[in-house]
This record gives structure tokens, C-alpha cells and sequence, in this order.
């Protein structure tokens, strides 16, 4: 028997519990092998040049041997490495749900002072190693870690979860780690380097799991309303089902569908709530205040939209009969455009038809055709949602309307699968531009395909939604799969882009400060602008300023600025013909080491051994050899401070703000805060507008970079100039709010603000 053949589920006694806890557990389980695996295979990545760089700097034969060695079996075994890691987090969540407790037994075993003795030192360098990275790595992320750990004990009522079974948690995710990279026979400080490296390259970017995996249980309906660090659940707490349905609630059936079947609303109150308030503020408004109408279960008590004093013989259509009429429109092809008044006068003779006497719509269902209509307007009236997607979602109103009469829990429910639904095909809407060929773009087309499956096959079986929302959010994420790997891509040319324009910034900015106030000869200046800056620069690109080269080389430029300057006195000349040798050896080794032309290399030192004879010079004054030598007099230097410190990856915080005016502040802080993956709205020069997400932030966040839904570059922006686009309204920041919640909450605040105008 398998370990997945040992899995426990719990209320399998209730409708759907079995499928419902595996489900929501399978999809955390699938995202953090897959997410944790492309940390580790980036982790690896970048192993080649970390072990390079100390092979490089490796004081003995012996060292440099180890970290080449280390190289060559994290090539050769790479391909292990990464699928030992993934069996080893893969059973962590096995261990989880499994029935016996055996797996990671081992782990839990604790070293105590006694045990010390035992370990050679480079065992216990690894230990030590091991547990500060899971101790950081938990300190830095506690909240949205206990979060996750309660959620997960919430999704498995009988298997207590704590941090020391969650398969997530930063102890867990080192130990799997750990255990996989035993496979390489490393030497102490090589493998120390492979740690440091996942430290960095995983350790550090486990907030971003933590935060997509809590959204997800979230979005599953499992304790969407945590707030601080404890948050108990009941032991009674059913299992939430898998995304996309809504939990099921004990009750009658209206149509086949559970009458709860879109769950409580957050925070636990009654789901009729938001529906007897719909009604109760639109009575107001129809009725002059009179008492909203009360569902039951199979309908509403009030009589006729009229107050119940329809014409004789005239009796109120049953929601079943109300539901069929919607449907004969349904199937009918040709779009309505109809006031209220003349829809509901069209539905009134199509019952007729089908009952053979008159029936008149119910005042509970007359209002319900009000509320999904103006639900729709507010829909067709956003303005961040596409033309032709606008055309499609509004072939949806006479279905959702039959979702709303036959189970009030879709105005209630968050999780109701039509809303969601109504609410992921908005959301993968936000960053569409309209293409010429709208037929041919696949979004679209799978917009359009959804809507038609449910005008041609939903009568009153809400379960075609809970497909199609699984179809649809299968399709995205496939969709975003791709984009994700163009858009990671071109975050990588973009971040490269970065940092060679930050290492040309900070070498020119060297050079100019140190010639600042400075008469320099041409040749040096040739030299120096088009030789020694490619030197500077290869220097800063490779190790930054924190290496060796980078110090030395710019002595070379203090020193080559000194040599050139007018010597007053016998014991400088003679300081400067010592130096000579010493300075042409170090400017011929640092461009021979970047291959600068030979030819042109000789004919600078031929040039700089002229400037260097005229320093020499002891005839004359300094001043007359200076004049004949020159056209412009020497200005004399003046003192220049040392350079602060500067570095491109982390400019000082906020050095826009202090400096502009408090509005343009204003915009920079907004931007400063907003989340990566952030839609915007470009209106480009010809009046055309675009739209792209945020990616990325560079150079310590001044500059901005943007890609489409493809994960392709649409824009490369410094903060400042995107600050005044946004002032000037030519860059528009989109709302990411669910469409549906958005158009509800329009509805409800425009009836409360006429009731308050009454």
C-alpha cells in the first residue's frame, strides 16, 4: 500500500467531504513542490559562480582544489539533487496525512550538550548552519506562518498540525534540503557555501510562499479572517471544500441546489442577511417602506409585485415557474434590450404560454429581477473592464438571474461558484488590451466558450458552474504558467540592464569626481574615458565594492592623475620617476585583462610618456613648462572629501521625497507601496491606452519595470517620471478588487443613498 493509499479524511460522512479535503490539500501540496522547486533549480543556478569566485580567492592549492571539486559534482549531480529535494518535501506532506507517524522521526531527534563530543566539528558547522537558517527564516515570517500552520490544522480536523509537522515550515523545508544534499561528498567549506546559497536563494524568498499559499487556503473558504497570532478552530469545524465550492449547508433544495450551498459569509453571520437587506432598501424605494419579502426555502411569502392585489383569477407564478420562462428566454438567440418594465411584461406572457393562464411575478422575484439588473449595470459600467468583454459578460444576466432566484446564497456567499465565476473572468480581464483579431485571442475565445456552455446547458443545476470555474481556472493558470516564465525572463535582462547602467553610473561617477577642478591633459583624459573605465567597470560588475580590485584600480586612476601634474620641487620628480615603471605596469595589466586593442595601447603610453617627460622637466619654472605645454592654465586642485559610500543595489530610502513638492511626493509613496503585480493603464501619445502589471522594482527602487499578460516588457520606468504620469493621469493605477463584490457593493450604497435622500 502506498503512503497516499494511507491518507486520512475526515467527515467523509458529509456530502463531498472526502474529495473536498484531498482536493484543497492536493493544491497546497502542488504548489509548494512547484514553487519550492524553482527556488531550489535558481538556488543551483547560481552555485557555478559562488563556488568559482572562492576558487578564485582560495589562499591554498588544497582549498582551490575543494571548491572545483564541489563545481564539478554539483554539475554532474544536479539533476539528482533537485528530484531528491522534491521526494523529500513530497514526503513531509505524505507524513502529514499518512496514518502512521514514522517519517521524520529521526528529524525530531534533538542534540543535547552531552551529545556535543560526538560530532566531529564539521558535522556540527553543518548543524549550526542548518538551524540558523530555519530559526531566521521563522523569525521573519511568523504571522503569515502561523497563519498557514492553523490553517492547515483547520483542513485536517484529526491530525493536530503544529510547526513541527507543518511541511512548510522553514525546519521542515532545511532538514529536506539537508538530507538531499548528502548526497554530495562535499569538504566542509564548500558545502557551508551551498547552504549559504539556499539561505539566500530559498530561505529568503519563502514570504512570497507563505503569502500564495495563505491566499489560496483563503480563497478555499479556510479561516479567511484571521487577523493577529491566535486564532483557535473548532474541533467540530467541518472541512472546506476544494476551490471553487462553496461549503455545503443543511437545508431544503430549491431546484436540486442546496438552498446554503454558497457557505456563510465571512466573519459567520446568517447568509440570508445580505438578501433580506437587498430587500428591505429596495422596498423602500418601491414599496414605501412596506416589509421586504421572506424566503422560505422554496420562495417568497409576499404575494404579487403589485402588493398582492392583482387582477382577479391572477395568481403568483412559483419561482420554478418564474425560472422556466427565464429559460425559454435563455435559449432564445436574439439579443434582448428591453426596459425593466417591458422584460418583466415578455416573462409574463411566456408564462402564460407555458401555464395556460396568467401568472404574475411574485413581489420577491420582481425585486430580484431589480437588483440582478442593476448588479449588471454597475458590471457594464466599470470602466476597467474591456469593450467586448462587456458585450460577453452581459449574455450572462438572464442565467444569473435563475443562479438568484434559486438559491439566495449568490448574494451572500463570496465562494458561490457563478460569482467566482463572474469574478475570475474579470480579473484575467484587467491587463487585456483588445487585439485587432479579438477572435483569435485565446482569452476571449475561452471567455466566449464559457459563456455559451452556460446558455446552452444551465437550466437549474448550479454544479455546471463549479465545472466551468474549475475549466476556467485550469485554463489560467496554464496561461499564467507561460507568462510567468517570459515574465521571469524579462526580469532577469531587465535586473542585468540594472545593474550594468548602475556600475557605467557609479565608474563615471568616480572618474569625474576625481578630475573635478583639474586641468588634465587629453591623453588622460582619452585614457581614462575610454581605456581604464572599461577596467573600472568589468571590476564593479564582477565584485562590486566590497572587492579587492575595485580599491585598487581606482588608485590607479589617483595615481596616473598625479603623475601628470607639475612637479615643483626635485624630490617629486624624482618621487614621479620611481612611480613611472610601477604605474605603466598596472594600467598595461588591467587592459590587457579586459583585451584592449594593443595598437591603441601604445600609442596612449607613447602619449602619456610625453606628458610624463614635461613633468620631468628640470629646466624653467613649473609654471613656464606649463604654459608651454598647454593652451590653459593650471587651475590648481581643490581639495575634493572622500567619496561617501555609494552603492546602486541600495540607495539611500526615499531620497525623492524631501526634495519635490508634496503632491508629486504623494504619487511617489503610492508607488512605493503598491504590490508587485499591481495593473496599470498607460495613455500612450496618439490617445491609445495599454495596460501592464508592475514586475519589478530595480536599482533600490528607482526604477520601475512593467510587462503585459504575456510577461513581455511594456515599459521601463524611473520612479520619479512614473510619479508624474500618474499626477498627470497618463498612468492610472487599476483597481484589483473583484469585480462581482465591487458591483454589489455599488448597488447596495446607491440604495442606502436614496433611501438617506428621501
Amino acid at each position: 500500500m502506498s503512503a497516499e493509499d494511507k491518507v486520512i479524511y475526515l467527515d467523509t460522512a458529509k456530502s463531498g467531504g472526502r474529495g473536498a479535503i484531498h482536493s484543497a490539500y492536493d493544491q497546497l501540496r502542488q504548489l509548494a513542490i512547484k514553487r519550492l522547486a524553482a527556488l531550489f533549480s535558481n538556488m543551483l543556478d547560481h552555485a557555478d559562480d559562488a563556488l568559482f569566485e572562492r576558487a578564485e580567492k582560495a589562499e591554498t592549492n588544497q582549498d582551490q582544489s575543494s571548491y572545483f571539486s564541489a563545481m564539478r559534482q554539483v554539475r554532474l549531480r544536479r539533476k539528482e539533487l533537485e528530484e531528491s529535494f522534491q521526494r523529500e518535501v513530497i514526503a513531509d506532506f505524505r507524513a502529514l496525512t499518512s496514518s502512521t507517524e514514522a517519517r521524520r522521526a529521526v528529524r525530531e531527534t534533538k542534540i543535547d550538550n552531552d551529545d556535543l563530543s560526538l560530532l566531529d566539528n564539521e558535522v556540527l558547522e553543518q548543524s549550526i548552519a542548518v538551524e540558523s537558517m530555519a530559526g531566521k527564516a521563522r523569525a521573519r515570517n511568523a504571522l503569515a506562518l502561523s497563519h498557514l500552520t492553523m490553517r492547515l490544522d483547520h483542513l485536517l480536523p484529526n491530525r493536530e498540525v503544529n510547526d513541527r509537522n507543518n511541511p512548510l515550515d522553514p525546519v521542515q523545508i532545511t532538514r529536506a534540503f539537508s538530507d538531499a544534499a548528502s548526497i554530495l561528498e562535499l569538504e566542509i567549506n564548500p558545502r557551508l557555501v551551498i547552504f549559504k546559497l539556499f539561505d539566500k536563494f530559498v530561505m529568503n524568498e519563502l514570504p512570497g510562499l507563505y503569502d500564495e499559499a495563505n491566499r489560496n487556503l483563503i480563497e478555499l473558504g479556510i479561516l479567511p479572517s484571521l487577523k493577529g497570532t491566535t486564532i483557535g478552530r473548532r474541533a467540530d469545524a467541518p472541512a472546506p471544500p476544494p476551490r471553487g465550492i462553496a461549503p455545503a449547508v443543511p437545508g431544503a433544495t430549491v431546484g436540486g441546489i442546496p438552498a446554503g450551498a454558497g457557505g456563510a459569509m465571512a466573519g459567520g453571520g446568517d447568509e440570508s442577511a445580505v438578501v433580506q437587506m437587498l430587500h428591505q432598501l429596495l422596498a423602500t424605494q418601491k414599496y414605501g417602506g412596506a416589509a421586504a419579502p421572506q424566503w422560505n426555502g422554496m420562495g417568497y411569502t409576499t404575494g404579487p409585485a403589485n402588493g398582492g392585489g392583482g387582477q382577479a383569477g391572477v395568481t403568483p407564478a412559483t419561482v420554478s415557474e418564474v425560472v422556466a420562462a427565464l429559460s425559454a428566454l435563455q435559449r432564445d438567440d436574439s439579443d434582448l434590450e428591453l426596459s425593466e418594465a417591458d422584460f418583466k411584461a415578455l416573462l409574463g406572457r411566456i408564462m402564460v404560454r407555458q401555464a395556460g393562464r396568467p401568472k404574475a411575478i411574485g413581489r420577491g422575484e420582481d425585486d430580484t429581477i431589480d437588483i440582478v439588473g442593476m448588479l449588471f449595470e454597475a458590471i457594464l459600467n466599470d470602466p476597467q473592464l474591456p469593450a467586448s468583454i462587456k458585450a460577453l459578460m452581459a449574455r450572462l444576466q438572464i442565467p444569473v438571474l435563475k443562479v438568484a432566484l434559486l438559491d439566495h446564497s449568490f448574494f451572500s456567499s463570496q465562494h458561490h461558484p457563478a460569482r467566482q465565476l463572474i469574478n475570475e473572468m474579470a480579473q484575467a480581464s484587467i491587463g487585456w488590451v483588445e487585439p485587432a483579431n479579438v477572435e483569435s485571442d485565446p482569452l476571449y475565445r475561452k471567455i466566449e466558450s464559457t459563456v455559451n456552455r452556460v446558455l446552452d446547458d444551465f437550466d437549474q443545476d448550479v454544479n455546471l458552474f463549479y465545472d466551468l470555474l474549475r475549466d476556467f481556472l485550469t485554463f489560467l493558470d496554464e496561461e499564467r504558467e507561460r507568462a510567468r516564465l517570459i515574465e521571469e525572463r524579462t526580469r532577469q535582462a531587465a535586473e542585468g540592464k540594472a545593474k550594468v547602467d548602475g556600475a557605467k553610473a557609479r565608474v563615471d561617477a568616480e572618474i569625474q569626481r576625481r578630475i573635478a577642478g583639474r586641468s588634465v591633459p587629453a591623453v588622460v583624459r582619452t585614457l581614462l574615458d575610454e581605456a581604464w573605465s572599461k577596467v573600472l567597470f568589468i571590476s564593479y560588475l564582477k565584485e562590486g565594492e566590497s572587492g579587492e580590485s575595485w580599491p585598487r584600480q581606482l588608485n590607479v586612476v589617483d595615481r596616473l592623475l598625479w603623475s601628470v601634474e607639475p612637479k615643483a620641487s626635485v624630490s617629486e620628480r624624482k618621487q614621479l620617476l620611481a612611480e613611472i615603471p610601477g604605474l605603466l605596469h598596472d594600467l598595461r595589466t588591467g587592459l590587457n585583462g579586459i583585451l584592449f586593442n594593443p595598437f591603441e595601447m601604445t600609442k596612449l603610453f607613447k602619449a602619456l610618456e610625453k606628458e610624463h617627460i614635461r613633468c620631468l622637466a628640470a629646466s624653467g619654472t613649473v609654471a613656464d613648462q606649463v604654459q608651454a605645454a598647454a593652451p590653459n592654465p593650471v587651475v590648481e586642485p581643490e581639495p575634493v572629501p572622500a567619496a561617501a559610500p555609494m552603492s546602486v543595489a541600495e540607495p539611500p530610502a526615499e531620497p525623492y521625497v524631501e526634495t519635490v513638492d508634496e503632491e508629486l511626493a504623494e504619487s511617489i509613496r503610492a508607488l512605493q507601496e503598491l504590490a508587485i503585480g499591481t495593473w496599470f493603464e498607460f495613455t500612450m501619445a496618439n490617445g491609445s491606452k495599454v495596460r501592464a502589471k508592475l514586475s519589478a522594482r530595480l536599482s533600490g527602487g528607482r526604477r520601475l519595470i512593467f510587462v503585459n499578460r504575456a510577461g513581455f516588457k511594456m515599459a521601463d520606468k524611473s520612479l520619479d517620471d512614473a510619479a508624474r504620469e500618474l499626477q498627470r493621469g497618463t498612468m492610472q493605477i487599476l483597481d484589483d478588487n473583484l469585480l462581482f463584490d465591487k458591483a454589489l457593493e455599488t448597488v447596495i450604497c446607491n440604495l442606502r443613498d436614496l433611501r438617506a435622500g428621501q
